[in-house]
């Protein structure tokens, strides 16, 4: 395999794939229904450009066993569609939106079928990432120093946005691809530790005063994990992220609004743990006594839990279907939930990757989805040796690190079958793949 970073003849000879390719991070600033047209217009163009130039895909075991994974949670979706619904309008309607899944599918496939092929030009998407996860940290900051950002966005229900208004997702934004952005610092002629410093600074600040506490917990622990992964081959670079660390502890302790948001995380941990001890059957006053609030991430996942292993354990109950059935366990175990209206606010979703994924299509999906990770990683470790992750630059560190951090189990995660979800999911994991696949590259890199 050539490396791609020197393969920019392919980008005028396949120019629309390119900037399809190119553009990603800027279509996630939009509305979903913009993604959603996007990653539609995305799938189309790249099939017709592959059959145009009569460039054979390849159609290997993990893909196989992807498609068949989404085939049979749009099978179940529709079966449990046509089971509920009376109105045949809104059955075809809802259907027709099931099978548009598949495209998430086709996003990941051909994606990898053209980096492999050199069809398209990474090293321009690093750099937009790069531009782009500084530009929404920046706008971040300015509405915290300033009130507002660049385009007039103010603080919006104390969650801090900028242009993605009321959707809270600047901080899962900037962490999606903020470590594209550092993979691309690399190939700096004059690269040097600073660069990497300050651009974790400024990039770890936006999603620190984001306000979205998860994103910046997955960032901590990507930092923290390749500080004591690249300790012995770059000291100086070790002491900036303890530094780096540092600064972000401070701002923490001494920002109020940072410190009572982090302070209540502390409350929910407790909450966390204490939930899985009760079972299905306490009574109210216990979980009144426990100061659960229906959104709770023990309450949530331990109701996951009892659908998965007490429920259509085999092949759950389609995509969407958690709010019906976290509505129905609620009012099956408590007299009193049709008076505490809170028992029937369930969450729209079970936030996390593997038990939405568990619950939309039972442990036959899940074991599905979860094979096809394997064999990914498994194919990763034919290429590379474990030592290399220790031994080689930081930046497979780094890419590495990404890529575990994606489909780590208890990461809290938005909706997998959804369009903003969907799409990034498994266009960050194509690429992340690829990256990790590619050994001409990280033997390139040094720190």
């Amino acid at each position: 395999m050539n490396n791609f970073f020197i393969q920019d003849k392919n980008f005028n000879k396949y120019f629309l794939l390119n900037i399809l390719f190119l553009v990603t991070p800027v279509i996630f600033l939009f509305s979903m229904a913009v993604s959603t047209v996007f990653s539609l217009v995305f799938c189309i163009i790249f099939f017709f450009v592959f059959k145009k130039e009569k460039i054979a895909l390849n159609f290997l075991i993990a893909d196989k066993i992807l498609l068949l994974f989404f085939i049979l949670v749009i099978s179940i979706t529709i079966y449990e569609i046509f089971k509920q619904t009376e109105d045949i309008k809104s059955k075809i309607v809802d259907s027709l939106k099931t099978v548009s899944i598949i495209r998430f599918f086709f996003v990941y496939f051909l994606i990898r079928n053209a980096l492999e092929k050199s069809l398209i030009i990474v090293k321009y998407f690093l750099l937009l990432s790069l531009i782009f996860s500084i530009f929404i940290s920046i706008n971040i900051l300015l509405m915290h120093t300033l009130g507002e950002d660049i385009f007039g966005n103010k603080e919006l229900n104390e969650r801090f946005s900028t242009i993605f208004g009321s959707r809270a997702i600047a901080g899962s934004y900037i962490l999606s691809f903020a470590f594209f952005g550092l993979i691309f610092i690399s190939y700096l002629k004059k690269f040097h530790n600073f660069y990497i410093f300050f651009y974790l600074l400024v990039t770890g600040l936006g999603i620190l005063f984001s306000l979205d506490r998860s994103p910046f917990i997955l960032f901590f622990l990507i930092i923290v994990t390749i500080t004591i992964l690249s300790f012995k081959k770059n000291y100086f670079f070790s002491f900036l992220s303890i530094l780096l660390l540092i600064i972000f502890f401070v701002f923490i302790n001494f920002n109020e609004k940072l410190k009572h948001r982090y302070l209540s995380l502390n409350l929910n941990l407790k909450d966390f743990k204490t939930e899985f001890i009760f079972t299905l059957k306490e009574k109210k006053e216990d979980f009144e006594k426990s100061g659960f609030d229906y959104y709770s991430y023990g309450k949530i996942y331990k109701e996951s839990w009892q659908f998965i292993m007490y429920e259509r354990t085999f092949l759950g109950s389609g995509i969407k279907s958690f709010p019906e059935r976290c509505k129905n366990l609620r009012i099956k175990y408590d007299k009193n939930s049709k008076i505490y209206g809170y028992y029937l606010a369930c969450p729209p979703h079970s936030h996390n990757l593997f038990l939405e994924i568990a619950i939309s299509s039972g442990l036959i999906g899940f074991s599905l989805f979860l094979i096809f990770l394997l064999i990914n990683i498994f194919n990763i470790f034919n290429r590379i040796k474990v030592k290399d992750i220790f031994d080689n630059s930081i930046y497979l560190n780094i890419i590495f690190i990404t890529f575990l951090i994606e489909i780590f189990p208890f990461r809290p995660m938005g909706n997998i079958f959804s369009t903003y979800n969907g799409f990034l999911f498994f266009f960050k994991i194509s690429v992340l793949i690829f990256l990790l696949k590619d050994k001409k590259f990280f033997e390139k890199t040094s720190l």
